[in-house]
């Protein structure tokens, strides 16, 4: 299955190194804080440096150059905001429907 390139519309920062990414009509939050990003680019660590960045094109991108490519965002990083709880009732349609959210 190839992917193709998400339309990131806005970011938004959120708690700690949490940024919310929306993308085709859809969002997802990822935590920087836990990937190897703030241990390879240490300026990220600071806060008020972490929240400088913008959108420009495809990449996440700060003052000092770095750029986080969003392909890499949306699809590698896990989403901080899935629930992935089954309901402990219902009917098989409610697992099902439980379970193509979790997969999407």
């Amino acid at each position: 299955m190839s992917l193709t390139a998400p339309n990131v519309t806005k970011i938004e920062f959120i708690d700690g190194m949490k940024i919310k990414i929306f993308y085709d009509g859809k969002s997802k939050v990822v935590d920087i804080g836990d990937s190897d990003l703030p241990d390879r680019f240490p300026s990220l660590k600071q806060m008020n440096f972490f929240q400088k960045a913008k959108l420009d094109g495809g990449s996440i991108a700060w003052p000092d150059g770095l750029h986080i490519d969003l392909d890499e965002l949306v699809y590698d990083f896990p989403d901080t905001e899935i629930n992935h709880t089954l309901p402990a009732t219902g009917n098989y349609k409610t697992l099902i429907a439980a379970l193509k959210r979790i997969v999407e």
